[in-house]
């Protein structure tokens, strides 16, 4: 969990209570692109392929074929991969720009595009400040 801000760090608008104005002492806040800072929950990372896009999860054309256990470890499988899609299509309806960072984050080009943007952003700052 986030510290809690120390008192005198932020304004509140008089008129407008439910209104937050300035907030200093930002020396801790990370700044990297969002697709850096949102993971998936571990309580639904897995081993295993991750499944893509909103198709849906099939068994192994052989399943009928396989062990007794080895058709446990394909339904334990399927499950663990239809929970992650489920949380994936629940933040594409919920939080449509964490969704959007959490697909960034797996493609090599956006991810280089990204860092660049940062940095570019992180020299315009410094050269602001000296």
């Amino acid at each position: 969990m986030a510290p809690r801000p120390a008192r005198g760090q932020h304004f509140v608008n008089s008129d407008q209570p439910t209104e937050i104005l300035p907030i200093i002492d930002w020396q801790a806040v990370k700044l990297s692109p969002l697709f850096l800072q949102v993971p998936h929950l571990a309580l639904i990372e897995f081993d295993g392929p991750v499944p893509k896009g909103l198709q849906s999860i099939g068994r192994p054309e052989n399943f009928d074929e396989l062990s007794a256990e080895e058709q446990l470890e394909v339904k334990k499988l399927r499950a663990a991969q239809s929970l992650y899609k489920l949380y994936d299509i629940t933040t594409i309806k919920h939080c449509p720009g964490v969704a959007a960072a959490l697909q960034f984050k797996y493609s090599l080009t956006d991810q280089i595009t990204g860092l660049w943007a940062l940095s570019v952003t992180m020299n315009q700052s410094f050269k602001a400040c000296s």
